[in-house]
Parts: C-alpha cells; sequence; structure tokens
C-alpha cells in the first residue's frame, strides 16, 4: 500500500497528464477540421478577433447608450482608421518595396565589395566554404529579389483589393462580430445550462477567466505590435536609413508573433545601412534595436500582455517553439495563448497547492552585529 500522501501526488499528477494529452487530442482534431473548412474558419476566427479588439470600446459607450449605437458607433470609427491606414500607408508602401527593387543593384554590389574586402576583420577568419557562402549571397539576395519582389508585392496588393477579401473584412466578419456581440449572453447562458447548478461556478469562472486571457492576449498582442512597429520605423527614420516604413511595418506585422517583429526586421535594417551609410551608421541601428527590443521585453510586453495572459516568458518561448514544430506559422500565432488557456483549465480543475518556499541555496547566511558578539563573550 502506498501512503496516502504519495497516492494523491500520483492520482494529481495522471490527471494533470491526462488533461494535457486530451487537451492535445483536441486541439489537433479541431486544427485538422478547420483545415477542411478553411474559410469559414478563417471568416469565424476573425469575427471573435473583432469582437475582442472593439469589445471594451462597446463596453464603455454601452454605459450610457445602447448597444446597437455603441457597435455602430464603433464600426464607424473602425472603417474610418482602416480607410486612413489604407490611404496613406499602402501608396508610400508600394513606393518602398519598388524602391527596394530598383536599388537592389546597387546594394548587392555594396554587399559584394563589403564582403570581398580582404582587410574585413569578420570575413578574413573564417573558414574558406563559409567565407565562400556568404560571399555568394548577395548576388542570390537580388536574384530572388527580382524574380519573385515586384510578383509577391503585386499578389499582396491583389489580395489586399480583392473582391472576397473586401466582402470578408468589411461585411461578414463585421456582421458575424455583430451577431456575437449581441449574443454573447445568450451564448454564455446557453452554455452554462448544460452543467449542473452545482458545476455553474466553477464554469463561469473558468469562461471568465478563458476571456480574459485571450482578449488581453489578442488586444495586448496588436498593442504591442503596432507600437514596436512604430518606433523602428521612427528610429530608422531619424537614423536616415532607407526603407524605413517598409522595415516598420514588417517588424509590427511580425511582432503579432511575440519576441520576432524586432529581431527579424533588425537584420535587414543592419544591412542596409551598413552598405548604404556606413559603420557608424549601422552601430547606431543595432544600438536603437537593443534598446527597442529591451523595451519591448521589460516594459511593453510586460505591462500590456503579460499581465492578462499571466505566463512567464519562458513558458512563452516554450509555448512558441511547441506551436511552431507542430502546425507552423499558424502554431507561432495562436501557441500563446492556448498556453494561456491551458494554464486557466489546469488551475481550475486541478488541486494546486503552494509550495513552501525555497531559500536560495548560494544566499550567504547573515552576518551577526561585533556588538552581539561582545556580548555574548562577556556573558
Amino acid at each position: 500500500m502506498l501512503p496516502w500522501r504519495m497516492d494523491a501526488r500520483l492520482n494529481t499528477a495522471l490527471k494533470v497528464l491526462a488533461i494535457i494529452v486530451l487537451s492535445a487530442i483536441i486541439l489537433v482534431g479541431a486544427l485538422d477540421f478547420l483545415g477542411h473548412v478553411r474559410t469559414i474558419a478563417t471568416i469565424i476566427i476573425g469575427a471573435i478577433f473583432l469582437c475582442y479588439v472593439i469589445y471594451p470600446v462597446v463596453r464603455i459607450l454601452n454605459r450610457r447608450l445602447p448597444l446597437w449605437a455603441s457597435i455602430l458607433i464603433v464600426y464607424a470609427l473602425v472603417i474610418l482608421a482602416i480607410a486612413a491606414a489604407v490611404t496613406s500607408l499602402i501608396p508610400a508602401l508600394a513606393q518602398n518595396i519598388q524602391q527596394l527593387v530598383r536599388d537592389a543593384p546597387q546594394l548587392t554590389r555594396h554587399a559584394e565589395a563589403f564582403f570581398n574586402d580582404p582587410k574585413n576583420p569578420i570575413i578574413a577568419h573564417l573558414p574558406p566554404g563559409v567565407r565562400l557562402y556568404i560571399i555568394a549571397l548577395p548576388t542570390k539576395f537580388q536574384m530572388l529579389l527580382q524574380r519573385y519582389g515586384q510578383a509577391a508585392a503585386a499578389s499582396v496588393m491583389g489580395v489586399i483589393f480583392s473582391t472576397f477579401t473586401f466582402v470578408a473584412i468589411f461585411i461578414v466578419i463585421p456582421i458575424i462580430a455583430l451577431y456575437i456581440l449581441v449574443d454573447a449572453d445568450t451564448i454564455q447562458r446557453s452554455l452554462l445550462g448544460l452543467f449542473s447548478l452545482s458545476a455553474r461556478p466553477r464554469v463561469k469562472k473558468i469562461i471568465d477567466e478563458l476571456d480574459t486571457v485571450i482578449g488581453g492576449f489578442v488586444r495586448g498582442q496588436l498593442m504591442v505590435a503596432a507600437t514596436v512597429g512604430f518606433l523602428v520605423f521612427l528610429m530608422l527614420t531619424i537614423l536616415h536609413v532607407k526603407y524605413a516604413l517598409l522595415i516598420g511595418i514588417v517588424a509590427g506585422v511580425l511582432e503579432v508573433i511575440p519576441y520576432v517583429g524586432a529581431f527579424v526586421g533588425a537584420v535587414p535594417a543592419v544591412f542596409i545601412a551598413l552598405f548604404t551609410n556606413g559603420w557608424e551608421n549601422a552601430i547606431f541601428v543595432v544600438i536603437g534595436f537593443i534598446v527597442i527590443n529591451q523595451l519591448e521585453g521589460n516594459l511593453i510586453a510586460p505591462f500590456i500582455v503579460s499581465e492578462s495572459v499571466g505566463l512567464s516568458p519562458l513558458i512563452v518561448i516554450i509555448a512558441l517553439f511547441a506551436g511552431a514544430e507542430l502546425f507552423g506559422l499558424p502554431g507561432l500565432i495562436l501557441a500563446v495563448p492556448i498556453a494561456g488557456a491551458i494554464k486557466v483549465l489546469l488551475a481550475n480543475l486541478l488541486p494546486i497547492h503552494e509550495a513552501p518556499e525555497i531559500v536560495p541555496t548560494l544566499r550567504k547566511p547573515p552576518r551577526r552585529s561585533p556588538r552581539l558578539l561582545v556580548k555574548k563573550k562577556k556573558k
């Protein structure tokens, strides 16, 4: 017979393992099903995301206005913001892309001169195979950019302005989001009706916490992405680095995946600054990205996202690796909210007890006052 404490721990461990395995099976099955109904799933997920984005403003307006009026006002503001962004950003972004394609041969020549310089202290100490591979990179980059750059820009513009995208973004998704906002209370009551009276308080608590985690991540990550993109654009503009708008938008869009945007934006920005403006400018760009990365990791993201999701940076990084390994790009985007949801479920469905405080092994014992030692000797 096992002692009762060991038996309780074993039962808890088996419950945790069962919930993790069951959650993984359900998640894989759900993603496989969504893959077969990709269009409908994209529209529904887009509507849910839109609800999470606009819900706080709708709730504030709903304190003094009817629900339908609050939603209409928020929709009007969103449409005006999108129209302003499209009319101001899209032409400038297209100009940046065209300028990059035109400047690709000149950038390639600068890069080849830099890598072929025998006095270059970085390249000279590399193995011959690695050196030849790095020297060939600028030519390959130019070929890829000329082959796919304009086609990619044209396809992106075609997708943005296609009839399906326009209908989905401006008609179908807002309508579904409208119904979700109007029927949110009814949906929640119907869901609670599936459980017994004794289980409803716990289920209601889980629903509220899941709503806080997912909604906080969606709104927070959008705010972080917009902040990082603007800071990158502002920093590159001040340092007179070309294609500042393009790099800032790419960094902001990729920042939807935590910790990715600023890093991905830094690589082309540093090389462009190096090949066009020189070493000094590239060093300032590196310093600027380090500052932005530190602001994001220690101030912006913890203040906006971490408080609502409640995950440590280590768990976030592990979740990102697992999501990328299992599901690719969709896994990267959904990894953090899914990890937060799993944490909520574990916290509410399993008896988690606080562990005793652990004294660090490297902490030195407190030093006694010399006066106390003297008194003890006198006694």
